[in-house]
């Protein structure tokens, strides 16, 4: 028989949409106790369980209108952004599983009069087929830990630029420029990428096609930058190179070689800008905890 944790994280992972009041009932805990049994419980098995109780109680207490403006202050192991318009909240956090590997699971919560729009948003990551030129439905999300969104238009339409992180595994590092599209006479045509980019190189790298989204991968010996700047109204990032043109395409020997692109919006989309000058170099990465037995070598 499929275990009820098992059974729970497959049900929301195939049914995006939920409401609290139709869900199943699990164990009550403090949500910020299960957030960080999330990251920190030491087997896989009870990493799985407090994702699924955390899900639910999340369904449970964000569909009342009330607490949309609540700061959930907390939950320091959630991120939790707010789209410039208030359109929508974008919460997302990391699952560790075996042998040093991270899934995603998140919510995008709309506001509304009687109750709350939740949809649940589950990783459905490919390990060897990134999902670069495609727009994708919400079940086929492509998993990140997002930590920043700019508003943008385009023909008439509004897009959510999302900047993620992902911790992956134990070698490589990666980070998204993503796009999230919410239509605005059905707000349950929800879609993630957009052909919003407007560029035929990235990362040193030619596109054939055009992208519906940019990963930078890299070393998880290094960090990488990815942020926007405020002052020159631009998404600038580290530009990415193997230690040895031999290594092209080995993304774990990857990392920042002193020199910075930039992503700059037009009326065309967002267009490259490569060796642009900087005033400086802030380099933060998103570093979430990461304990447990059974996450591989090097990583407690």
């Amino acid at each position: 028989m499929m275990p009820q944790w098992l059974l729970l994280c497959i049900l929301l992972a195939t049914s995006p949409v939920v409401m609290a009041q139709n869900s199943l009932r699990l164990p009550q805990m403090p949500l910020d106790s299960l957030a960080w049994q999330v990251l920190s419980a030491p087997s896989e098995k009870e990493r799985l369980t407090a994702n699924a109780e955390l899900v639910q109680q999340l369904l449970d207490t964000l569909w009342m209108p009330g607490v949309y403006a609540e700061p959930f202050d907390a939950l320091k192991s959630i991120s939790r952004l707010r789209a410039p318009d208030n359109r929508f909240q974008l919460w997302t956090w990391q699952l560790p599983r075996k042998g040093g590997r991270f899934h995603h699971m998140g919510l995008l919560i709309i506001p509304g009069k009687e109750q709350n729009r939740l949809v649940v948003l589950a990783d459905s990551t490919d390990e060897w087929e990134l999902p670069l030129h495609k727009e994708l439905k919400v079940q086929d999300w492509q998993g990140a830990l997002y930590y920043h969104i700019e508003q943008v238009k385009l023909r008439k339409k509004t897009y959510y630029t999302l900047l993620g992180y992902d911790q992956h595994d134990l070698q490589v590092r990666r980070k998204w420029v993503d796009a999230l599209y919410i239509d605005e006479d059905d707000e349950r045509f929800i879609r993630f990428g957009a052909p919003i980019f407007h560029t035929e190189r990235f990362q040193g790298e030619v596109l054939n096609k055009r992208p519906y989204r940019l990963v930078m991968q890299y070393s998880a010996a290094f960090s990488a930058m990815l942020r926007w700047e405020e002052a020159e109204q631009r998404l600038l990032m580290d530009h990415l190179e193997p230690q040895d043109a031999k290594m092209k395409r080995m993304y774990r020997f990857y990392g920042p070689d002193f020199t910075y692109d930039a992503l700059v919006w037009s009326k065309k989309g967002w267009e490259l800008e490569e060796n642009v000058s900087v005033r400086s170099s802030i380099n933060a990465p998103i570093v979430p905890p990461d304990k447990g037995t059974d996450l591989g070598p090097g990583r407690r």
